[in-house]
């Protein structure tokens, strides 16, 4: 079977076995025991990236060619191709363009490391567009294997929706977990998060530019309530 392992930021990256072809996204090299491709579908600058590291990954995988660096092993992401094929534009991060890229390729299972989705940023503006993604290889026959820990493809509280009784749950328990989540979402809003861990979580500095919007628009929603 024909296996590729999508690596991202989240915690979960440290379960990683890399068994088989790896690829991961942005700053991943920070950490990888190996790449074989890096997606970068960002603006290359020397002020997120490490030029030099960039120099010793096989393959790089972005949106244009960067002629100026001869030195990057570059391959321009196909995506017309990708656009031809799946007749949608809905990429909301880099690991959608990479799900595309992987069915588009023909691999036939799809691992995740790291993709937890679990930041205020990528929980609220990038989740969906992933999981829409991984429906497409779901529907194609192409499984992808996820972290138990991940936030991706599962429920807010990982039952089904609107089955009560018979000892599964209560409408009153599924209340409570979207009162729980919203409420843990708002308070690390409102607390902020210790720069050690915005570094860790956030490599490229996306939390920390969007978090006024995303306060704004959480407390808007839950004055609504």
């Amino acid at each position: 079977m024909k296996d590729v392992i999508i690596l991202g930021h989240g915690p979960t990256r440290i379960q990683c076995k890399y068994h088989c072809e790896t690829w991961g996204v942005n700053n991943t090299y920070n950490f990888a025991e190996r790449l074989d491709k890096l997606f970068i579908t960002d603006q290359i600058t020397e002020k997120e990236f490490d030029f030099r590291a960039l120099e010793q990954v096989s393959c790089i995988v972005a949106s244009v060619p960067y002629p100026d660096h001869p030195e990057w092993n570059i391959e321009v992401y196909p995506l017309q191709e990708v656009l031809n094929k799946f007749k949608t534009t809905f990429f909301t991060n880099a690991i959608c363009y990479m799900v595309a890229y992987a069915l588009l390729k023909g691999y036939e299972r799809i691992w995740f490391y790291g993709i937890d989705m679990m930041t205020s940023t990528t929980y609220l503006f990038e989740k969906g567009g992933v999981e829409y993604w991984m429906g497409i290889a779901h529907a194609m026959g192409v499984p992808v294997i996820n972290t138990k820990e991940s936030a991706t493809g599962k429920t807010i509280d990982g039952k089904l929706y609107g089955y009560w009784g018979d000892g599964m749950w209560t409408p009153s328990d599924h209340n409570k977990a979207v009162a729980e989540e919203s409420a843990r979402l708002i308070r690390n809003l409102q607390q902020g998060i210790p720069a050690a861990q915005k570094k860790d979580i956030d490599p490229d500095g996306h939390l920390a530019a969007r978090d006024a919007e995303i306060r704004q628009h959480l407390l808007e929603i839950t004055a609504r309530r």
